[in-house]
């Protein structure tokens, strides 16, 4: 959900047992946050933000699949194939 956050744990090797401490929370509700499930308070962001040195506006920007990107369907590919044939092996 937060992909520059998850980023910068990764990036510095921050884990869940880190991070949950300083939020005050069990690493499952933290787990819960960072995929959406939850959101993080003001205050946990800021906490965060803090703690990482980096804006909280950054970090906490949200996902989003652009819509040119979605996938398509199923059964919209089996048809598409069935018409265009199968793919060529390189």
């Amino acid at each position: 959900m937060y992909p520059n956050l998850r980023a910068v744990m990764e990036q510095r090797r921050i884990r869940y047992l880190d991070l949950a401490p300083l939020l005050k929370i069990s690493e499952g509700m933290l787990s819960l946050k960072l995929v959406g499930r939850y959101e993080f308070t003001p205050a946990e962001q800021a906490r965060i933000s803090e703690h990482l040195g980096l804006t909280t506006t950054w970090l906490f920007l949200p996902f989003k699949i652009p819509p040119e990107a979605r996938l398509v369907s199923a059964p919209n590919a089996q048809i598409e194939r069935a018409v265009t044939g199968p793919a060529e092996i390189r």
